[in-house]
């Protein structure tokens, strides 16, 4: 387990790239050298989210080619 600032918490809710969720947990009220009462949290693990059409990320990665019926499929959609 990690433990989160409540800023930090904030930061991993607020994350552009969505493509998982932090499984963070209340630590409750903590005393903090410096800053008094706090309250902090666990990052205890991720859930990775599947995207809606996984053929559609494929496609959209540079460096990958799909076979399927002998053709291949080369980035930019052209066939060979």
């Amino acid at each position: 387990m990690i433990h989160l600032s409540d800023t930090t918490k904030t930061l991993l809710e607020q994350s552009q790239e969505k493509i998982s969720d932090y499984i963070i947990q209340s630590r409750g009220i903590v005393n903090l050298k410096g800053k008094g009462n706090v309250e902090t949290y666990w990052l205890t693990g991720k859930e990775i989210k599947l995207r809606e059409d996984p053929i559609a990320m494929r496609l959209e990665s540079p460096h990958l080619e799909l076979e399927e019926n002998g053709d291949h499929l080369q980035s930019g959609g052209e066939l060979t």
